[in-house]
């Protein structure tokens, strides 16, 4: 098996560009926290990608998506290897994106200063046909950090879920 040293390096080099061009943001304390916002509840018969980046690894919003899609990108390629045969494994279309947003994670969430980032699309996956899309997010989850979770679609649930109550910082 031959590494490929430039991708990674490119990467690394990247984030580093990123990180270091940013200028330094305003860490608010929890006693500065603005009121608290309500972001539109995950609709239930889509598939969601939902981030809460620790803001002492991204100091800006920038940084914070680059981090979160690398995450993704690694999560299936490793899923991808374990049950595809090495396939490539995609969404299907992007419905909606909310943030990268400053926020304070909820207590469930650990309580840190965050970038609250959504990805929304709908159901399914694709490149994978040896396994299901529920073992491939599955695979997926279990290789993503802990800040990065999957909601998969309930297409089969016709409650509404309630508006997310995020606490939003200035």
């Amino acid at each position: 098996m031959r590494i490929r040293l430039l991708p990674i390096l490119v990467t690394v080099y990247l984030f580093m560009v990123l990180q270091g061009c940013a200028m330094a943001p305003h860490n608010p304390s929890e006693s500065e926290l603005a009121s608290t916002g309500a972001i539109p509840a995950a609709e239930p018969a889509l598939d969601h990608y939902i981030a809460w980046v620790p803001r002492d690894e991204a100091q800006t919003a920038t940084v914070a998506k680059a981090l979160t899609h690398t995450a993704l990108g690694s999560a299936r390629k490793q899923a991808g290897d374990q049950l595809c045969g090495g396939i490539w494994i995609g969404n299907n279309t992007v419905t909606n994106v909310i943030g990268p947003i400053q926020a304070w994670a909820s207590t469930e969430n650990g309580g840190y200063a965050a970038w609250y980032y959504r990805i929304s699309h709908l159901p399914g996956l694709k490149g994978c046909t040896t396994a299901t899309d529920a073992r491939v997010y599955q695979a997926m989850e279990a290789n993503l950090p802990k800040w990065l979770r999957v909601q998969t679609a309930n297409a089969n649930s016709g409650k509404q879920r309630p508006m997310e109550t995020v606490t939003l910082l200035e």
